[in-house]
């Protein structure tokens, strides 16, 4: 049987990436978006071709959020500050929906596997530390990104 890696990647200011054998987990950690290109290409560069697996949390499949003025509850007086939080959590959905898709373009033009995944209400992420040890197994430490990436792709 040939050797299989998958690599759970969730995108951010702090990117969490899990790499998982079918077994076990090698690495879990905390890095940035180019620590998460070098470990695909460490991997892939091990692996005999169509080995490794890429799983990356895919928010660019949800819909962006319209109707600013009714979810915020925005009125005279009060839109300034409430706007100003609400564009600040724009840009930074707009950064985390850019990266994940240059992974996946990178995965791609490099002929590696990738499964974009929609993140959702159900998704099994967001566990705390304890919530996740006693899911996985897994000891060490954890960040909240690099436990949500290790979700995307334990048990596969």
């Amino acid at each position: 049987m040939t050797k299989r890696i998958y690599i759970g990647i969730d995108a951010g200011k702090k990117t969490g990436v899990a790499v998982w054998d079918r077994e076990k987990f090698i690495s879990i950690q905390t890095t940035d978006f180019w620590g998460a290109i070098d470990i695909i290409r460490e991997n892939n560069d091990l692996l005999i071709s169509g080995g490794l697996i890429v799983v990356v949390e895919d928010p660019s499949q949800n819909k962006p959020v319209f109707k600013i003025v009714s979810v915020y509850n925005l009125t005279q007086g009060n839109h300034q500050s409430r706007l100003s939080a609400v564009a600040k959590v724009a840009q930074g959905v707009g950064s985390v929906k850019r990266e994940s898709e240059l992974i996946i373009e990178y995965c791609r033009r490099n002929e590696i596997t990738v499964i974009p995944v929609k993140p959702t209400k159900r998704s099994m992420t967001k566990l705390d530390r304890e919530q996740f040890k006693k899911i996985t197994g897994y000891e060490g430490v954890t960040s909240e990104h690099a436990r949500d990436a290790a979700l995307l792709v334990y048990g596969r």
